[in-house]
């Protein structure tokens, strides 16, 4: 899939563990950037409602300066994805529109409920289309109910703060 845009769809808040809600990922071009970690995706927190009642809760828009495609003049033996430019009038704007969020929620709700149990799912939307790459189980439930707490003291901030690629905390001895 040459997808225009692409990401993750968990159909429960993977890092805290909140089955009400789903949470999407967002980046244009090929998934591989968001999953790779290299360029920081739009969020959308959706609530799940009853299936018929879902509804946007907050989208957080990433700005991005580049895309990952596949290259089209690569021959049958190299498949080499290129980076390239996002334009610029699409640099700041949000991935998705409500309604395609709300289009790939009702999605991973269906993939949800046929496997009985929250998914991790890869998609890519091509010409309008979207397609499910990949489905999988959200196997970090139990550590996000179980995460080690930290908390600051007053007047403290934590060093970093993001998108985690795994839920929980840790605490001890930083070695450089």
């Amino acid at each position: 899939v040459q997808s225009q845009i692409a990401g993750v769809l968990f159909t429960v808040e993977p890092t805290h563990g909140n089955r009400a809600r789903l949470f999407i990922e967002a980046v244009y071009g090929l998934g591989e950037a968001a999953v790779s970690g290299e360029v920081k995706p739009d969020l959308y927190f959706v609530h799940k409602g009853d299936g018929s009642t879902i509804r946007v809760l907050k989208t957080e828009v990433s700005p991005q300066d580049w895309q990952l495609v596949r290259n089209e003049r690569a021959t049958d033996h190299e498949h080499t994805n290129i980076k390239v430019p996002v334009p610029a009038e699409k640099r700041d704007a949000p991935k998705l529109t409500e309604k395609q969020v709300l289009e790939l929620a009702r999605i991973g709700l269906s993939i949800e409920s046929h496997y009985g149990f929250p998914q991790d799912i890869e998609w890519a939307l091509e010409g309008g289309r979207f397609y499910i790459v990949q489905s999988r189980p959200v196997t970090t439930l139990d550590k996000a109910r179980s995460a080690l707490r930290i908390d600051l003291t007053d007047g403290e901030k934590p060093l970093l703060v993001g998108s985690p690629a795994s839920p929980g905390a840790g605490a001890g001895l930083v070695k450089i």
